[in-house]
C-alpha cells in the first residue's frame, strides 16, 4: 500500500507540473521484486478451524517456509511435504515450519509451540520450548507449557538439547521445563501404539489415482500416499 501511495502522489505532482509548464518530470519509482517463499508442503484440513498465518486454510493450500499453522477445537491439519513424509497436527496445536541446514543437506523443521503431532518423515527436525531433536522415525509428540513428551514408534530420535541422547523404538522421553534431565521409559509395543489413537476421528479428503482413474473426494487413509494429493492437477498428471 505504501508503494501505491507514493506512486499516486508522484502522478498527481506530475500532472500539476505539466499543467503549469514546469521543468521535466523526475524518474519514475521502481519496485523491487519479492523473492518467492520456499515451498514446504501442502496442507490437508479436517474440521472448520485450521489457519495458516492467521488466515483460514483449506485442503490444497501451500505451506511455505516461515508459515505458522494453528488448529482450533475439533480441527486437525496434515502437511504432506514436497520431498515425502508428513506431519499430522491434533486439535489446539501450533507449529512454525522452516528449513534447517544440516551437515549434509537440509531438513524440514517444526517449531512445536503447543499441542500434539504425529511425525512420519526421515529425516525430520523438531524443536519445542523444552528440546531440539532429529528424527528418523515414526514418533508422537505432545507439548504443553510444562513439558514435552515424545514416544518413538519406529526407528530412533536423537536429542540435541537439553543433552545429546538417543530415544529408541518403543521408548518414551519426557523433558520438563523445571528439569533439564531427560526421563526415559521403556514401553511395550501395545502401549506405545496407543499414543497416536487421537488421529482416528480425523478424515482428510482429496484426489487419488487408482487404476489410471482420478477419484475425487478420496479418503487419504484409503489411498496409497504416493497416489494421493490434495491438489487435483497433481493426481491428473500422475494418472497420465
Amino acid at each position: 500500500m505504501g508503494g501505491w501511495r507514493a506512486c499516486r502522489s508522484w502522478l498527481f505532482m506530475s500532472v500539476v507540473a505539466l499543467a503549469s509548464g514546469c521543468v521535466s518530470l523526475p524518474a519514475p519509482l521502481t519496485v523491487k521484486s519479492q523473492v518467492p517463499a520456499t515451498l514446504i508442503g501442502t496442507v490437508g484440513v479436517s474440521g472448520e478451524d485450521v489457519r495458516i498465518n492467521g488466515e483460514m486454510a483449506g485442503s490444497g493450500d501451500a505451506v511455505t517456509e516461515g508459515d505458522t499453522v494453528v488448529t482450533g477445537p475439533y480441527s486437525s491439519a496434515v502437511i504432506d511435504f514436497i520431498d515425502g513424509g508428513y506431519i499430522h497436527l491434533d486439535q489446539d496445536s501450533k507449529a512454525i515450519f522452516v528449513k534447517k541446514q544440516l551437515r549434509r543437506g537440509t531438513c524440514n523443521m517444526a517449531h512445536m509451540l503447543n499441542g500434539q503431532a504425529f511425525l512420519d518423515k526421515d529425516p525430520f527436525c523438531l524443536e519445542t520450548p523444552h528440546l531440539e531433536a532429529l528424527s528418523t522415525s515414526l514418533a508422537n509428540v505432545r507439548v504443553t507449557t510444562e513439558q514435552t513428551e515424545i514416544v518413538v514408534l519406529r526407528g530412533k530420535l536423537t536429542l540435541k538439547r537439553p543433552q545429546p541422547m538417543e530415544i529408541k523404538e518403543f521408548q518414551q522421553a519426557v523433558v520438563s521445563k523445571s528439569d533439564t534431565a531427560v526421563n526415559i521409559s521403556d514401553l511395550t509395543s501395545s502401549m506405545a501404539l496407543e499414543f497416536p489413537d487421537w488421529r482416528r476421528p480425523y478424515r482428510f479428503f482429496g484426489y487419488c489415482c487408482k487404476r489410471s482413474v482420478v477419484l475425487t473426494a478420496a479418503d487419504r487413509d484409503r489411498c496409497e500416499l504416493s497416489n494421493f494429493s490434495f491438489i487435483r492437477e497433481q493426481v491428473v498428471a500422475l494418472c497420465k
